[in-house]
């Protein structure tokens, strides 16, 4: 019975805290990109950013 029940609070926390939404994205700089503005590459989830003023600070996967 314990044992339910811990699985059931479990299943709710995880749906509580949704952390799918929220990636854990790793820039990395492409140096072999030649041009103006800089490309940064996610680890994660492989969006590609041209930038000026380095790396994004936030998880842009959703907005491409």
């Amino acid at each position: 019975m314990l044992v339910v029940i811990g699985l059931i609070v479990a299943f709710v926390v995880l749906l509580w805290l949704q952390p799918w939404k929220s990636r854990a994205c790793r820039w990395r700089e492409d140096r072999t990109h030649d041009g103006a503005q800089t490309r940064f590459v996610c680890v994660a989830c492989g969006v590609v950013v041209l930038s000026d003023g380095g790396a994004p600070t936030r998880c842009l996967a959703g907005e491409q």
